[in-house]
């Protein structure tokens, strides 16, 4: 799991993932990849993006203190950053660019 959250739940488009944590929690990388880009999205916030082999991509929504850049390679529990204000944290899956259930590629458990 990307970060320590006593709840998580699959969003209802079964698109995203969302993980309900205490602000500033540490962002890990979920898999291993290289970051393809760094920015802010004006509704979900601050986001990392993940490049993965066989045209799968990761983006983590949410994020203050960004620890990385684009172009940089990770390792599988690197940190990415630290959770925002609201202490969401949004993953989404993508598949040769269109969205995919998160649920397929990893194992997800309701703590909450």
């Amino acid at each position: 799991m990307p970060v320590s959250a006593p709840k998580v739940y699959v969003q209802d488009d079964a698109h995203s993932v969302m993980w309900e944590g205490a602000p500033g929690a540490v962002v890990s990388a979920a898999a291993a990849g290289k970051v393809r880009a760094v920015g802010e999205d004006e509704i979900l916030g601050r986001y990392v993006r993940l490049t993965h082999s066989g045209d799968l991509e990761t983006i983590y929504y949410g994020l203050s203190d960004i620890q990385v850049e684009a172009g940089q390679p990770l390792r599988v529990y690197d940190t990415l950053g630290t959770l925002g204000e609201s202490g969401a944290l949004r993953l989404m899956v993508l598949l040769e660019g269109k969205p995919q259930d998160p649920g397929k590629y990893m194992s997800l458990v309701d703590a909450g």
